[in-house]
């Protein structure tokens, strides 16, 4: 594993102890109010996707080798706050949007019963309960965690349907058969740390995240950096354009969140430091490119070997000429009809992976693209991850059930198990 020092040459002082005391991170979730994760003494388990999600204690996160600092202490108010507000916000929109259509109610109420029965690629729905598995009234214990996140579940008959490990990114999307649900962390695992920072993205990969999704762009003296606005002033306590700034100048700059003392959470990376890090942790990162230099991109990707590491993403004219200069790269094209997924194919011979960029699930057009070989991407932040912190699941159900394999949110570690449960019923129920 590489050392502190190899990946950070900011400050030559040795690094922070890693000897701290080991525990499990809280994912912050806003479903207490809602009934936490148990239900009443005597009542039926809700349908699956009613089911509000439990607080994680992941210990993945907190593995004997692991040395990524605990962190968490200082910024859990900050991260549980700031998800209590964000769902607080889409609540509301989400009745104003209900208050001024006819009929929502209705159906709002029909999505959910739809979406709560037996899961399978068509999207058919059975009785909520024949589908969803016993559950006891009470949270599971942290043990209980450790064993799902092996994959391994009891079904209500007591026999056990066990998920085969998953494959490498890489491995999956190059493969037209694999049908393993690789969930992508948007801008790594920034509910606990800074987005795009190297914290975030060790995070995502230490929850079992297949891919963290990392923006790019490029300093005034062509350093490639990891950073998602075209300034600096929303991230950092700095204010200007990115690009405006030498890569000295940006090493000065502290993240917003992080500890000032702690480099992997409160300074911005530069692209090839996430790559490093990316193949340590043994995660992909799903690269949305934000500059016009490409070429350097593609320079660094190649440099390293990086190219089962990096899923390049932008537009098709954008990343086409890197397709006859490079070969050997993974690239995602960026897509919104099929009109774009055959120009797609046309320019990327080895294309496997499509980004859908439409904000809600369409299983006509996923189904469509799945046909010609390809996988999808899709984000699943406005149709699922808003609902999903009010504790309604039923919006990431759509995205799986229309066939997306790689389902981009801002809250992995809590679509994760869903992913997981919703695995497992299909193995139980012989689905592909």
């Amino acid at each position: 594993m590489r050392g502190w020092s190899e990946v950070w040459a900011i400050d030559p002082t040795p690094p922070p102890s890693n000897e701290r005391p080991e525990r499990d991170l809280e994912i912050p979730l806003v479903n207490e109010e809602h009934g936490g994760s148990g239900t009443p003494d005597g009542a039926a388990p809700p349908p699956f996707a009613q089911r509000p999600l439990p607080v994680q204690h992941d210990p993945r996160l907190s593995a004997p080798d692991a040395t990524m600092p605990d962190r968490m202490p200082q910024n859990a108010a900050e991260s549980t706050r700031a998800t209590a507000v964000r769902a607080s916000l889409w609540r509301a929109f989400l009745v104003l949007a209900c208050m001024s259509a006819a009929g929502c109610s209705d159906s709002a109420d029909d999505s959910q019963s739809d979406t709560g029965g037996t899961i399978d690629a068509a999207g058919d729905a059975e009785a909520a309960t024949d589908a969803a598995p016993e559950s006891d009234a009470t949270e599971p214990s942290d043990n209980e965690d450790a064993d799902n996140t092996d994959g391994a579940n009891h079904d209500a008959d007591g026999s056990s349907t066990t998920l085969p490990p998953r494959p490498p990114a890489a491995e999956c999307l190059r493969d037209p058969a694999c049908d393993r649900i690789m969930v992508a962390a948007h801008r790594g695992e920034h509910s606990i740390y800074p987005e795009n920072s190297i914290a975030s993205i060790r995070a995502a990969a230490r929850g079992g995240i297949s891919l963290a999704e990392i923006d790019v762009q490029v300093s005034a003296d062509g350093v490639l950096v990891v950073m998602h606005d075209g300034t600096v002033d929303r991230t950092t306590d700095g204010e200007g354009e990115t690009s405006s700034f030498t890569w000295a100048q940006l090493q000065e700059l502290l993240l917003d969140g992080g500890d000032p003392g702690d480099p992997e959470t409160s300074r911005i990376p530069t692209f090839e430091q996430a790559l490093a890090v990316a193949r340590e942790e043994g995660i992909s990162l799903y690269v949305d490119i934000k500059t016009s230099r490409t070429d350097l991109v593609a320079q660094a990707v190649h440099a390293g070997n990086y190219e089962d590491i990096a899923l390049l993403r932008d537009d098709i004219p954008a990343i086409a000429p890197l397709a006859n200069e490079t070969p050997a790269l993974w690239f995602l094209a960026a897509v919104s009809s099929m009109e774009d997924v055959q120009l797609a194919l046309d320019t990327f011979p080895n294309l496997g992976i499509v980004e859908y960029t439409e904000p809600f699930s369409n299983p006509e057009i996923v189904a469509e693209i799945r046909a010609l070989g390809l996988h999808v991407q899709q984000d699943v932040i406005a149709g699922g991850d808003f609902i999903g912190q009010i504790g309604d699941i039923s919006g990431w159900l759509e995205f799986l059930n229309a066939g997306v394999l790689v389902p981009q949110s801002d809250f992995p570690l809590q679509l994760l198990p869903v992913v997981e449960e919703w695995e497992r019923q299909q193995l139980s129920q012989g689905g592909d």
